[in-house]
């Protein structure tokens, strides 16, 4: 339940959800061509963990018009 009360703090809302010195990572960062939209767009993003080490990052892509999975790691 701990987790969940920290869920939606300001920490987790990120101005960017990919820095623009991140590298692509097929394991890692899903669609290549997803990831470069929301990179060059600079869209925002949202960082949770499923797990004690498990974290993804959430942004939106407005090719697919849907959130998406941008980040996705140990």
């Amino acid at each position: 339940m701990q987790r969940i009360d920290h869920f939606f703090e300001a920490q987790n809302f990120l101005t960017e959800a990919i820095e623009d010195d991140a590298r692509f990572d097929r394991e890692l960062n899903g669609n290549y061509q997803i990831w470069q939209e929301i990179k060059q767009q600079h869209r925002p993003g949202f960082a949770y963990m499923t797990g004690d080490e498990q974290g993804h990052t959430l942004s939106y892509s407005a090719k697919l018009g849907k959130a998406v999975v941008v980040d996705s790691c140990c």
